[in-house]
């Protein structure tokens, strides 16, 4: 990020003199960064027997990474908000959030949640670019704020496979070098890729070109509806012809010490399959015409004696596409469980979170179907101590155990390079400062 340009903004939000009488502007921000060292090993070794959807490990990716030390930035940000009075009770309101790399300098302007809209007794309409509601309804139960390598969403919102939260606008589909037959390339097939179409497997979004709709809260049950827009849909004459966008839905109840919630989520024509198995016919192709991923997630969480919290997440990710060529997988589906508990001792909270995913079921055309190997479970320790209400310090041990095919990795700052069924693990010392 260009520090004259941010420098500037603050300079004009803080002297405009547009933002006088029922208008406010806040500056707001998280720095979150943390010293680590990390390693994966245990990699299954090249040659070893694959399934239907991982192929047999190579040299390429059996791979094991050495224990090495770094610094993390951790979803550091700072945002400008706002809001303004229309009267009768309307208020026009407006976000833009950036990134902050601490660890290195830079970071990307309205790259995280920024939107403009209405709010009023009727509830609240924007667009933008902002977290799902299926992603937003669950990080309050993350033990470890839900970012760093101790969060849940390494194994939440993930169906492995290497794929971790994303922040699109759109479907990125796979790019690189066609297969070829018969010296004509093959539609949806790739002998190199050079752009995977993981982040479209993805159900931790951030997602752009986006409207929302949250309802008022009514004795604390409220709601939140979002629909990104099909920007991407094909021309009429194209074949195959998709129309992709995701829908997005969620119901939260708090009352005291107790929060439930429930969401769903629905991609449609992302072809999530693409991201998950490397047989290549999972990409739209005049055999592959459309598809259907969903997302379920539930959530619940209750305070023991105003210092106990413990939560539970149970989630199933379910992937579908039309492909009618024999050999092609055209569904995949896995469902994964989350438990986290936090018990506060004075300044200090002990955190503390489980994740375990199961190896899946899917389907095949002309065949049978394996998912063996895919399995995960995902365990966290750690303790935070609050010098203040804005600064905290931190330290944590997460460690990830993939089955022998599964690739499931930190969801935040992964360990690279990937190794089928290695082990990520990592010790985290850090602090985190709002304003």
């Amino acid at each position: 990020m260009n520090k004259k340009f941010l420098s500037l903004i603050a300079a004009q939000v803080l002297a405009t003199p547009a933002f006088g009488q029922g208008s406010n502007v806040v500056i707001y921000g998280t720095f979150n960064v943390d010293f680590e060292n990390v390693e994966r090993d245990g990699a299954t070794a090249a040659g070893s027997a694959g399934n239907s959807l991982v192929a047999s490990p190579t040299a390429a990716n059996a791979l094991n990474q050495g224990p090495r030390n770094r610094v993390s930035n951790n979803s550091s940000n700072i945002g400008f908000r706002g809001t303004e009075e229309l009267g009768g009770g309307l208020k026009a309101i407006f976000q833009l959030e950036s990134s902050v790399s601490i660890d290195t300098g830079g970071g990307n302007l309205a790259s995280r949640n920024s939107n403009a809209g209405l709010t009023g007794a009727w509830g609240t309409v924007f667009y933008g670019l902002w977290d799902t509601p299926y992603k937003f309804i669950t990080l309050r139960q993350d033990a470890f704020f839900g970012t760093g390598i101790g969060a849940g969403k390494t194994v939440i919102g993930s169906p492995g496979f290497g794929v971790i939260r994303t922040t699109q606008s759109g479907r990125v589909g796979v790019t690189g070098v066609p297969a070829v037959a018969g010296g004509a390339p093959i539609p949806g097939v790739f002998s190199t890729v050079a752009v995977s179409g993981a982040p479209d497997a993805a159900f931790d979004r951030r997602q752009g070109n986006s409207v929302q709709y949250w309802t008022p809260v009514w004795s604390g049950l409220s709601a939140r509806l979002a629909y990104s827009a099909n920007e991407q849909k094909s021309a009429n004459e194209a074949t195959p012809n998709i129309n992709p966008y995701i829908g997005s839905a969620a119901v939260f109840y708090e009352n005291g010490p107790l929060y439930a919630a429930l969401a769903y989520d629905r991609h449609e024509d992302y072809f999530g399959l693409f991201g998950l198995t490397n047989n290549g016919l999972q990409g739209p192709s005049a055999t592959n015409p459309g598809s259907r991923d969903s997302g379920y997630k539930a959530g619940i969480g209750y305070t023991f004696f105003g210092s106990t919290t413990l939560n539970v997440i149970a989630e199933r990710l379910e992937y579908e596409n039309d492909q009618s060529l024999a050999g092609a997988v055209t569904e995949y589906s896995r469902n994964a469980i989350y438990v986290s508990l936090l018990h506060k001792i004075g300044p200090g909270t002990i955190r503390a979170s489980f994740s375990k995913a199961s190896s899946g079921n899917c389907a095949i055309n002309a065949g049978a179907c394996s998912t063996a190997g895919l399995g995960v479970r995902h365990a966290v320790l750690g303790y935070s101590h609050t010098f203040s209400k804005r600064t905290a310090v931190y330290a944590l041990y997460s460690y990830v155990d993939n089955d022998r095919l599964a690739s499931y990795n930190f969801g935040f700052n992964p360990v690279e390079p990937a190794g089928v069924g290695s082990d990520p693990s990592g010790l985290a010392v850090g602090i985190r400062h709002t304003f």
